[in-house]
């Protein structure tokens, strides 16, 4: 399997430190000086979800900051939860100066509440993504993203399957 982790098992599984990628997100914020930073994240059942979590919180301690439950909010992976989550991080006092969106489509959806609230990105508030997909180029102003490593985990994941038809019991 590429980027999927069943039953927290690593066999046959090949997938990125989804707590890396956080922490990336979070150095690059907090180097412009935003610590006020909400994050939108996936469905907290998905690992990749709870990991990112994992690393968004570890990024806040590191750097001093205490974690405030009212600026996290979930969505689905798609463009309205990110919305409908931006909605829900708007209401919080003081306003963050920042989002990290735990993909890019929600992301985008997080931009477009923004919009609606009468905000502008990133004068306002800014915004990064995670995945670095074909929309984050097509957005205006284009978004701020990480790169999924995903010929990376396509090539080791090849490598792995031709090791296991080479010999079945190699880990």
């Amino acid at each position: 399997f590429a980027h999927r982790q069943f039953a927290k098992a690593y066999r046959n599984s090949v997938r990125p430190d989804e707590r890396v990628g956080p922490k990336l997100v979070m150095d690059h914020l907090l180097s412009l000086g935003h610590r006020r930073i909400a994050y939108i994240n996936g469905p907290p059942h998905i690992f990749a979800s709870a990991e990112r979590l994992q690393g968004y919180q570890e990024a806040l301690a590191h750097a001093n900051i205490d974690f405030d439950p009212t600026l996290v909010a979930s969505g689905d992976w798609q463009v309205d939860s990110g919305y409908a989550a931006m909605k829900e991080i708007l209401q919080a006092q003081p306003l963050p100066t920042a989002v990290f969106a735990a993909n890019d489509f929600m992301a985008l959806g997080a931009i477009y509440a923004i919009h609606d609230h009468g905000l502008r990105v990133p004068d306002d508030i800014a915004i990064v993504g995670y995945d670095d997909r074909e929309v984050a180029s097509l957005v205006r102003p284009s978004l701020t993203t990480v790169t999924m490593p995903c010929a990376e985990m396509g090539r080791a994941s090849a490598d792995m399957l031709l090791r296991l038809i080479d010999d079945p019991q190699a880990e």
